[in-house]
């Protein structure tokens, strides 16, 4: 689980799903596929929630959550780890 910007984010047990938590109890919305890692920070500038990360857990490549479903843009490759600040600049 992580949380970011007011929004709570989980991945699956098996890693195969990356959810987002609706607000009540067991409403979550599945917004993407397998992941590594995941991390959330901040609000971002231009939706109502924060910036979302996740790792792909076989290329490590880092993609964020363009908050939609299903929709995230690779931002870089070769990531084990990753941080970031509130603004979204990622490490």
């Amino acid at each position: 689980m992580v949380d970011g910007g007011g929004g709570l984010y989980g991945l699956a047990p098996d890693g195969k799903s990356v959810w987002k938590y609706e607000g009540k109890p067991l409403d979550w919305t599945k917004i993407g596929g397998s992941a590594g890692t995941l991390l959330a920070t901040g609000r971002h500038q231009h939706y109502s929630g924060p910036y979302l990360y996740a790792t792909d857990p076989v290329t490590g490549d880092i993609k964020r959550w363009d908050h939609k479903p299903f929709s995230w843009t690779t931002i870089g490759t070769g990531g084990k780890q990753i941080a970031a600040n509130a603004k979204g600049d990622v490490y």
